[in-house]
């Protein structure tokens, strides 16, 4: 006899609270009244009772029979913020030659680094006809190569670097019993020995591995889940061109805090400036500071044996737009368990992430028309060159027809304004009064 569960459990079941979980690092907030109440749907109420906040909690009930948690407003209000900066799709930082396999760009293998086509009234517009042009027929084999390599979708391999003694260990094994595949993926892509294959750098093992990667996700009844990693681990989702980025986001304020010179730099980047810009440390070329050289440490002097350093807040301060961000390193958001206890997690403070930016300049106020493209305030600005309700004059090149006589050149006598300049200096000693009064 079956027995219905409990309205509870249902309810539980159901619940986002059930999909709490220690391990991973979260952000939770609350909304409408539940906010003043102090409900964030948790086993006890909060003492943070204001709209808007944002904490991350380590254990709901804890052996003390607390609730762990702490503020992350800095963490939410810091990604809101990178997200109104308005910048294009950020980089990833160029790790070739460094082989550090910490770095998000080598988690990612080939799975994330894929191109994404922008579709915008701001992209940039197609092509010329020289790609219409019909191209010779190629032979049936190297036609077959072409249409396998563009149907060939990388996937991501198992990281080496993350597996434990004993799973790595078993994934050896693994591979030991895929030789006879290789064996035949080898000669059915290219037509010699494993001896010529060895001495070119074709990279086979990993296409052979990642074949047999896409394999095992295809396969019916495969329990396998392809991960499918965000490029740039969530920090943004927005895919805006440079001309979109730049009309529909404004200069933001900032400070220029130090100038260095890194000798070791290209002459171009030489020279650049510390900025404090939207809660980051951040690069300003000196060549794209839009004309600001003032910094808050300039002006050191030395009184008693320390450093006094006048603080020029006023001059230091500054307008800047983000021009590039290059993602190094993304926080480990979700941590081991070991022995029942959540371990090595991080927040923002393990990201590394290096920004430039580039000053205001003053071609954005003299723009004839400022406003948002396409909004009623963009249609309706008038042009200052019309004055409303006042027709504009018209006038003439020439107000007379054009001559082509020359003008005679009339010769000064020598002598004269020299004789009048002398004359004006006697009457004015003739009028000034002597010492003695008389």
């Amino acid at each position: 006899m079956s027995v219905a569960p409990s309205p509870f459990a249902t309810l539980l079941r159901r619940s986002k609270f059930a999909t709490f979980d220690p391990a991973i690092a979260q952000v939770y907030t609350t909304y409408g009244g539940s906010a003043p109440r102090g409900d964030w749907g948790l086993k006890r109420p909060l003492p943070i009772r204001r709209r808007g906040a944002a904490v991350t909690v380590r254990s709901v009930d804890s052996r003390e029979q607390v609730t762990e948690w702490r503020a992350a407003e800095a963490e939410a209000r810091w990604i809101a913020r990178f997200a109104e900066l308005g910048i294009e799709s950020p980089r990833l930082q160029d790790t070739s030659g460094a082989n550090d396999p910490t770095t998000w760009g080598a988690k990612l293998e080939n799975s994330g680094k894929r191109d994404w086509v922008v579709d915008s009234e701001y992209a940039l517009g197609l092509k010329d006809g020289a790609d219409t042009i019909p191209k010779p027929l190629a032979d049936e084999e190297s036609a077959e190569a072409a249409r396998k390599e563009a149907t060939f979708r990388p996937a991501t391999l198992p990281n080496i670097y993350g597996m434990g003694e004993k799973r790595f260990e078993k994934y050896l094994e693994q591979l030991r019993k895929k030789r006879e595949e290789f064996k035949e993926f080898t000669a059915a892509e290219r037509k010699m020995s494993l001896y010529e294959q060895s001495q070119r750098n074709d990279d086979w093992f990993r296409k052979f591995l990642q074949s047999s990667v896409n394999k095992s996700y295809e396969v019916e009844g495969s329990r396998a889940i392809e991960p499918q990693p965000h490029t740039f681990a969530g920090l943004s989702y927005t895919h805006a061109p440079p001309l979109q980025a730049y009309f529909l986001t404004k200069p933001l304020p900032g400070r220029l805090i130090t100038k260095k010179v890194n000798k070791l730099e290209r002459l171009d980047d030489s020279e650049f400036f510390i900025a404090s810009f939207a809660g980051m440390t951040t690069k300003v070329s000196t060549k794209l500071s839009g004309g600001k050289n003032n910094t808050l440490m300039d002006g050191k002097e030395q009184l008693g044996g320390a450093a006094v350093i006048p603080m020029n807040v006023a001059k230091s301060e500054t307008k800047l737009r983000l021009s590039h961000a290059y993602l190094a390193k993304a926080p480990e958001v979700v941590g081991p368990r070991f022995r029942g206890q959540a371990t090595r997690k991080e927040g923002l403070k393990g990201v590394v992430l290096q920004t430039h930016a580039r000053g205001y300049y003053f071609a954005d106020v003299t723009r004839p028309n400022p406003h948002l493209p396409g909004s009623a305030e963009y249609v309706s600005a008038e042009d200052d060159s019309i004055s409303a309700g006042r027709p504009m004059k018209f006038q003439a090149r020439f107000s007379k027809p054009p001559t082509f006589t020359r003008k005679p050149i009339v010769k000064r006598a020598a002598g004269k304004d020299g004789a009048k300049i002398l004359d004006l200096l006697a009457n004015v000693l003739k009028s000034t009064p002597s010492n003695n009064g008389k």
